[in-house]
């Protein structure tokens, strides 16, 4: 429990108090328990169904990502998420990537460091997914603030001065997204061609800061990068990115018929929102399991989407559908990563050790 000391756990903690806070300020305790009574309970359990699915669909993408390894069987990379996310829920400092990794290399025999960096991609791939589907997204939107926002023009007075429109900072997003995307591939390239070379590049920025610092971050690159690879054939190339964009789709279903349950009808636009915001949320460093976070990001997204239907939801129906849903979340993931990790041998202090392991490899 040597996280206890940590002034970092008790920050996260009190993000989580603050947020949980704003997620109950303006609303009435027992008419958030009345809401949740409304629920359709049956609907609640099928949603615990769905998850799974889930799960191991991203268990698959992963194991299309290790397959230039060794073939791993994709139900071992299904326990390795499930594993993952329970260790998001019970401790700090987002751990659960180190256990996912740590469960792969000892479950599917892989060296730790390649592990680590199969997820380090695989975090690239949501992360470029999730912003690649907020620009689709955008592009499907009109917002009526935006004239009251902008009312003057940018860079006035130089010869760059221009007044934005909607379309035309909707594509500048669209051309930044294609842009960062070429820039991380053109990293990836240089760390595997010219490694020290890209990385004396990469932490030229960072020469105001301590020596230390700079040494730490190019040994956790080298790390990386002597672990990464990626598939090279166009068949697994094309899997990888549509089971990427399947995951996205079946979230925002999931997200769908989680509401559903509450006589809430979202259309794919409005799901896609509030998964959006719901992930945006989760990755500010709360408390484990993103208590506070998640039913905010759920809860003030709801209101907002519903807000111009015929029927909007209120803060009390938004915060009692907040709490089943995360709760539909935290407890599937959590027992059946724990399930999993009781059947192999694994405890809490076995994942503590992954970074030594990673660093001695």
């Amino acid at each position: 429990m040597r996280f206890l000391k940590s002034w970092k756990f008790w920050l996260s903690i009190s993000v989580s108090a603050l947020f949980i806070y704003l997620f109950l300020r303006s609303t009435d305790l027992s008419e958030i328990g009345h809401e949740m009574a409304q629920a359709d309970w049956l609907l609640v359990a099928m949603n615990i169904a769905l998850l799974f699915p889930l799960l191991y669909l991203r268990g698959y993408r992963w194991k299309l990502l290790v397959k230039p390894i060794k073939d791993v069987r994709a139900w071992i990379l299904f326990e390795s998420t499930c594993i993952g996310f329970a260790t998001n829920n019970i401790l700090p400092a987002r751990m659960g990537e180190l256990a996912k990794a740590y469960y792969l290399g000892k479950r599917g025999g892989l060296p730790v460091t390649k592990s680590f960096s199969s997820v380090v991609t695989e975090r690239l791939y949501d992360t470029f997914t999730l912003f690649g589907m907020v620009i689709v997204l955008l592009f499907f939107y009109e917002f009526p603030w935006f004239d009251q926002v902008f009312t003057k023009p940018i860079l006035a007075g130089t010869r760059f001065e221009f007044t934005p429109t909607q379309e035309s900072l909707k594509l500048i997003m669209a051309v930044g997204y294609v842009a960062g995307l070429a820039f991380t591939i053109g990293v990836l390239w240089g760390l595997k061609r010219r490694t020290e070379q890209t990385i004396r590049v990469l932490l030229w920025p960072l020469k105001p800061f301590s020596q230390r610092l700079r040494d730490k971050l190019a040994e956790l690159l080298r790390h990386f990068i002597g672990g990464f690879v990626h598939p090279t054939k166009p068949l697994e190339v094309f899997l990888l990115l549509l089971t990427s964009v399947l995951l996205w789709v079946f979230s925002v279903f999931v997200v769908h018929a989680s509401v559903a349950a509450f006589d809430v009808l979202l259309d794919f636009r409005q799901a896609s929102f509030v998964l959006v915001a719901v992930i945006f949320a989760i990755m500010i460093p709360a408390s484990p399991g993103y208590v506070g976070t998640y039913h905010y990001a759920v809860g003030i997204s709801l209101v907002a989407v519903t807000a111009m239907t015929a029927v909007p939801v209120t803060p009390e129906k938004a915060a009692g559908i907040a709490v089943v849903v995360h709760a539909v979340n935290y407890l599937p993931q959590t027992l059946s990563g724990l399930f999993f990790m009781a059947k192999a041998g694994i405890g809490i202090s076995d994942i503590s050790h992954a970074p030594e392991e990673t660093e001695s490899e």
